[in-house]
Order: C-alpha cells, then structure tokens, then sequence
C-alpha cells in the first residue's frame, strides 16, 4: 500500500513538471515569434506558426533564434522553477553540476561517438522506408516530413560568426543541457522514487526522450542515444557527463549537416 502511494506521490509532480514544461513553452515560444515580428518589421501575424519560419527563405537565423526560446521554455526554465518548489535533495544533487573526472569524461564521449555511429547505421537503414510511409500516407505525416526536412536544411545555410554562435547556443548547448536536465534529471528522480529498476528508469526515459522530438524517422536511434545517455547519469549520478555527450553528439550533426 504504502509502494503504492510512494508511486503516486511520484507520478504527479512528474506529470505536473511536464504540464509546466509545456505551458513555459508555448508562452517562450510566443514571446519568440513577438520578438521576430518586431526585429523584422513584419506583421505578428507572419510569424504565427512554425511552419511560416520553415517556408520563409531568409529565416534561417530567425529560426535558430526562436528555437532557442522555445527549447529554453520546454527545458531549463521550467527545470529551475521546479526545482525551487520542489524540495528534494536527491534531485537537487542529481542537477548539479560536479566535478568531474576527465578520464571518465573521455570513456563518455568515445562511447557517444560510438554510438553516433551504430544510430547513423540504423537511422540508414530505417529512414527510407519510413520516410517513403509517410509520403504514402499524405496529409499530416507529409507536411510533417516536408517540414523536419527544411529544419534540418537551414543547417546548411550557416554562414558567419554571428550565424555560429546562435546555432551553437540554439542546436547544441540548450539542448544538450535542457534535455538532460528534463529527461536524465527531473524524469529519472521522479521514476527512481517510483521504485522501478536502474535500466527500466534508463530505458523509459529514453523512449520519453525520443518521442519527445515528434517525429518518427530516427526514433530508434534517439531510444539508443537517450539510454546511452541515461546509463551515463545512472552510472556516474552527475549529469555533467551525459550533457557533455549530449553537446558532443548535437555538434557533430550540425557540422556533418
């Protein structure tokens, strides 16, 4: 009985986080496409969905930007307000960032390298046939990739120190810190109070952390990564090395992009 409470005095915070998480998101994200409309002199209205930045040719760093916003509200925002109501010290040591020991730091990038490259063989593999799915299917899961594909096309119009360095915050550090922090952080407290075992927290946070990023291409390869990911903050108990890999990983796909 008393499991059983100790697991719903767990999940609603947990859900609760997420509720939050969401809500921060579409209010940055929000104030982000203000920002735009205003900077580009251009009606609010022209800035109102996602898809008007991914059709817009000359909004490659209005993007980067906005995106920066709206990562920033989904993750670490909403992870430091949580973090001042909620008072738990395992998760507060989970969050913090200690030192680190760099030999440890070394194991954890190689192996993230390692396994970039066995997700680019599996993603290689399975991307086509999903991709071609969807197409079959028409509809949402068309614009769906027609829209993924000019995101990840903006990439390639990187250009100048200014471009670099939002790319850098926006496509690399906030992620790396903000999903770690959501998904390895606050998530995995919240599933170890539940009283589940080490590699299911690993494993649930991981297919979370995957199906977070809306799109099915590549969902495989994202479990493979959040769990690596996972075993590292499992493993180590501080989450300096999984966002180290974390930036490691979002590095080297802007470049290779």
């Amino acid at each position: 009985m008393s499991e059983t409470i100790e697991r719903k005095n767990s999940l609603i915070p947990l859900v609760g986080f997420f509720g939050l998480a969401l809500l921060s998101a579409s209010l940055f994200g929000f104030i982000a496409t203000a920002l735009m409309a205003l900077i580009s002199g251009q009606d609010l209205s022209h800035f109102s969905s996602l898809k008007n930045y991914l059709s817009d040719p000359h909004a490659s760093v209005e993007f980067k930007v906005m995106n920066s916003f709206f990562l920033f509200g989904f993750s670490i925002f909403p992870v430091i307000l949580y973090r001042l109501l909620e008072r738990d010290e395992v998760l507060k040591d989970l969050l913090t960032w200690k030192r680190l020991n760099w030999k440890t730091v070394g194991w954890c990038l190689l192996g993230m390298v390692a396994t970039g490259v066995v997700v680019d063989q599996i993603n290689g593999f399975l991307e086509p046939v999903i991709d071609g799915w969807m197409s079959a299917q028409g509809g949402y899961w068309m614009e769906l990739d027609r829209s993924m594909k000019e995101t990840y096309a903006l990439t390639s119009n990187i250009s100048g120190w200014g471009d670099w360095t939002i790319s850098i915050v926006g496509m690399v550090i906030i992620p790396a810190i903000g999903e770690e922090w959501v998904f390895r952080g606050v998530m995995f407290r919240y599933l170890e109070r539940m009283g589940l075992k080490p590699n299911a927290v690993v494993w649930i946070s991981a297919v979370t952390f995957s199906a977070f990023h809306l799109h099915p291409s590549g969902f495989i390869g994202r479990v493979l990564l959040g769990a690596a990911l996972g075993m590292m903050v499992s493993r180590t108990r501080n989450i300096g090395y999984p966002i180290l890999a974390h930036a490691l990983n979002n590095l080297l796909a802007l470049l290779v992009g």
